[in-house]
């Protein structure tokens, strides 16, 4: 990725994005790998290349760009991929969802710890990022490791970046959330859930929240009324929305029909009554936990226990002394009782009614104004996102909801920066992108003074909000 400046010359940052290595190799080895990956195919590609290779050997050099020679600083965020569950082959341990997922995510964890304490590579790993296949991953596999991950006391600030400001630093994270669902209800839910079971903080990023702008009602249209989710999705949705529309007196209604809903899908999953109506929002809540740390006893017996699980487990027995009784029984059960999981997992037919559609509008407000007080940024990728999300067209991308070229409320406009997400995939750079929203801007009927004053802006916070380790301001 890069930023653009005034002048159109060539890139000042380039940033590289990877996974992790889950297996035992040297830092150096996966430092040469992430090198690698990084050469682009476009007209930098010799310069990075020339500068890069060397660099290896001193990694130093990479930390700020040179008006001599044309080179860009250089950074690295550190990639975790979400992916479908699959069967747990160790048959020592109880079958836990996404078993697999949580070990593999948690080798790669410790390789980059391993990597991020290392003076030499250090300053220049910046973020993590966590994307793909949200439907079929939650956050909540990645959650506990992604806080123990960015503890301050999992890697000594010194270390981390040998600054006098580092203890206000920490890695960037990046989570794409709210960018595909089944319901409108489920991807604004995703998207909260990132929020706080992954602890964000201010200028973390949320990669699409394209829920957080489609409006409702033409999202229902474009599905003709029905939605067609998961009975534990749809459990997990009205509870979600039971319990934040006490916030929103208007909608108490609709409320008193979400709360009808938990309890009969309750009934349907668990094949017992709901102990009382706050049981379930307790349970949602230990999902941001670390089950396998649940199991710290069996697992001594297995492999090492590492700083990073002690953290986890700290956590996860913090947010058991204080969990109910039953919101224990039922958070175990959802994640080891193979009959429950099934039942869960069986679809229904959700009418999409007027009022819980206006419900999620207020919702989506509500979780902007959020958005805004605690400074979090939204990475907006216009062609991916006309790609896959629900609109047929530049000029319904909810960035013009979000912060419009004019007007708007500043209590609802989040910043937002503009990606290019994945140019190898969708086939657009950077520059290709911002002249879309130029062009969409321009349909929607704003002057050129007010697209290029949106623009500017637009550029300005990507260079605000990057995860540049402490490279300070971009020169002009």
């Amino acid at each position: 990725s890069w930023s653009m400046s005034k002048d159109h010359t060539p890139m000042r940052c380039a940033q590289g994005r990877s996974t992790s290595t889950a297996t035992a190799v040297s830092t150096d080895e996966s430092m040469e790998e992430l090198v690698d990956e990084l050469l682009p195919s476009d007209r930098n590609a010799s310069l990075l290349k020339s500068v890069l290779e060397p660099s290896c050997k001193d990694p130093h050099r990479l930390l700020h760009s040179s008006d001599r020679d044309e080179r860009p600083a250089v950074r690295f965020t550190f990639h975790f991929l979400k992916r479908p569950d699959e069967p747990r082959g160790d048959r020592r341990l109880p079958r836990i969802a996404y078993t697999s997922l949580r070990e593999e995510a948690y080798r790669q964890a410790l390789s980059l710890l391993e990597q991020a304490t290392d003076p030499r590579y250090a300053p220049l790993i910046v973020g993590i990022d966590v994307a793909s296949l949200e439907t079929c991953c939650p956050v909540e596999v990645f959650a506990p490791l992604l806080r123990a991950i960015r503890s301050p006391w999992q890697i000594p600030p010194p270390v981390l970046y040998g600054q006098k400001r580092a203890r206000e630093r920490s890695f960037g994270l990046s989570v794409h959330a709210g960018e595909e669902f089944r319901h409108l209800a489920e991807g604004i839910r995703r998207v909260v859930e990132t929020i706080e079971f992954c602890g964000y903080r201010g200028g973390d990023r949320l990669g699409h929240a394209l829920s957080l702008g489609v409006e409702p009602t033409s999202w229902a249209d474009r599905w003709q009324g029905f939605a067609i989710v998961p009975k534990q999705v749809r459990l997990d949705d009205v509870v979600w929305m039971w319990r934040n529309l006490d916030q929103l007196p208007q909608h108490a209604a609709v409320r008193t029909r979400l709360l009808n809903q938990a309890r009969r899908f309750h009934n349907e999953i668990y094949g017992d009554s709901l102990p009382n109506d706050h049981v379930l929002e307790a349970a949602w809540r230990l999902r941001g936990e670390d089950p396998m740390s649940h199991l710290e006893h069996i697992r001594s017996q297995i492999a090492p226990v590492s700083k990073l699980r002690s953290l986890m487990k700290t956590s996860l027995d913090r947010a058991l002394r204080i969990a109910p009784t039953d919101a224990r029984e039922l958070w175990w059960r959802a994640l080891t009782d193979s009959e429950v999981q099934r039942r869960g997992e069986e679809l229904v037919d959700i009418e999409l009614v007027e009022d819980e559609l206006h419900a999620l509008r207020d919702l989506q407000d509500l979780v902007l104004r959020r958005l805004v007080k605690q400074r979090l940024v939204i990475e907006a990728n216009p062609s991916s996102n006309l790609a896959i999300g629900p609109f047929s067209k530049i000029a319904e991308h909810p960035i013009f909801r979000w912060a419009p070229p004019e007007g708007g409320h500043d209590a609802l406009r989040p910043i937002v920066v503009v990606g290019s997400d994945d140019p190898a995939i969708f086939g657009s750079e950077l520059i290709h992108e911002f002249a879309l929203l130029a062009l969409a801007a321009e349909q929607r009927g704003y002057s050129p003074r007010a697209i290029g004053r949106w623009l500017q802006e637009l550029n300005q916070h990507a260079r605000a909000f990057r995860f540049d380790g402490g490279m300070g301001p971009p020169r002009q």
